[in-house]
This record gives C-alpha cells, structure tokens and sequence, in this order.
C-alpha cells in the first residue's frame, strides 16, 4: 500500500505532466539528481524522481543538519528545458516557501557539469567560486520554454565570479597562479595538493566524501 508521501509524489507528478505537456517526451537520460536526505519532502521528491525514471542518489550530511534554503544547483551543461521541468517539478513540493536555482559552472573532474544538487549548502553569503547568481524558482518559471538557450541561461545566471579552476568551491589553492580570461591573477586548484583542504581539514564537521555544496550548516558555521 502506499503511503502519504508517494501518493503526494504521484499527484504532484500527474499535476506536472499535465501542466508541461510540450516537454512530456523530454529527454531526461543524461541527467543525474543528488538529493539531500535531510531535505523536507525528501521521500516524495525521491519517489517522484523513480516514477520519471530520473536518475538520482541521496547523500547524507554527516552533522545530520539540513541546508539554510530550499534550492537546486544545476550543472552548467544541463539542457535548459531539463532544468525548467525540473525545477516545475521541484517548486511543487515548496509550494508554501521560497525555492532558488543556481548554476555551476564547474569544468573540473570534481563534479558532472550534467548534475542536479536538490539541497545545496550555496547561500549568497557563501561567496562560492564559478556559481551564478541566485534565481527564485518563480522568476525563472515566468520565462517562455521556448526563450530558453544556452546563451539566455549564461545571461539569466551570470557566473557572479570566475575562477580558472573550474571548481564550484569557497576555497581555493594558492600554491599556483593562473591568468584568467580578462588579464587578472587567481590563484589555482590542485585537488592532490593536501594543502589545498588544510582549513577543511581542521573543521571537524568537513565531510571529505561530500562537495562543497553539499556540506553542512554546521561545516559553515565553524569556518
């Protein structure tokens, strides 16, 4: 029998392919969702997810703490119609609150520029590298499907600040210096310098087998 949760998942899925029928036969096999399991509505937005055949798996902050806002984190490489349906589908369980989007510009190894993080730990006050700026679900949701590119999606969610890297991350290495596009001087990332984390590594709450985006409140806190 089914519970509560799926019963919500399934309407609320029914409800999305009615109101989306022009992106029912959307191709949503090369898109990977990471779920955070301390986010409310967590079992019916994993359920839902199963019904779509999205793929997705659920990682689990180690303080046990969910994040400060109800957001997505796309990969900058995600088709902008996918990114739209999801976040249609998203916004529906956060009905009654606010819901942002970001984008991540990452072009290291570290993360799938095809990922989709539900439950990010990014905040405007984070100051994270190669992340666009934040977008409400509802305005980004008041844009025509068919005004949706690349292009628009890199004027819609500008990369609020550049680092060569590539890595969506507040902590850079600087061991290196690398000129970026406009003639300026960042410093590099080497994901097998163990200086490189040296902070992370004093922080108690730093969970080495999460992302940045994906470590919890507590983690921020004790910076």
């Amino acid at each position: 029998m089914l519970n509560l949760e799926q019963l919500k998942a399934i309407q609320i899925v029914n409800e999305v392919a009615n109101d989306l029928q022009e992106l029912n036969h959307l191709d949503v096999s090369n898109c990977k969702v990471k779920l955070n399991s301390y986010l409310e509505h967590f079992e019916s937005i994993k359920f839902a997810l199963t019904i779509l055949g999205i793929s997705h798996e659920v990682f689990t902050p180690s303080a046990g703490v969910g994040p400060d806002e109800n957001n997505a984190s796309f990969g900058s490489d995600t088709n902008p119609q996918v990114i739209y349906y999801l976040t249609y589908l998203f916004s529906k369980f956060f009905a009654e609150s606010d819901f942002y989007l970001y984008i991540c510009y990452s072009s290291s190894s570290i993360r799938s520029s095809l990922e989709t993080l539900l439950g990010s730990y990014i905040t405007p006050e984070k100051d994270f590298f190669n992340v666009s700026k934040r977008i409400s679900s509802k305005e980004f949701l008041s844009l025509s499907i068919d005004s949706l590119s690349t292009a628009s999606m890199q004027e819609i969610f500008p990369n609020s600040k550049y680092h060569s890297s590539g890595v969506c991350s507040t902590h850079i290495a600087a061991d290196e210096e690398d000129d970026d596009d406009t003639g300026g001087s960042y410093n590099s990332y080497d994901s097998d310098d163990d200086d490189s984390w040296g902070s992370n590594h004093d922080n108690e709450y730093y969970n080495d087998d999460l992302d940045m985006d994906q470590q919890s409140q507590e983690y921020w806190d004790n910076l």
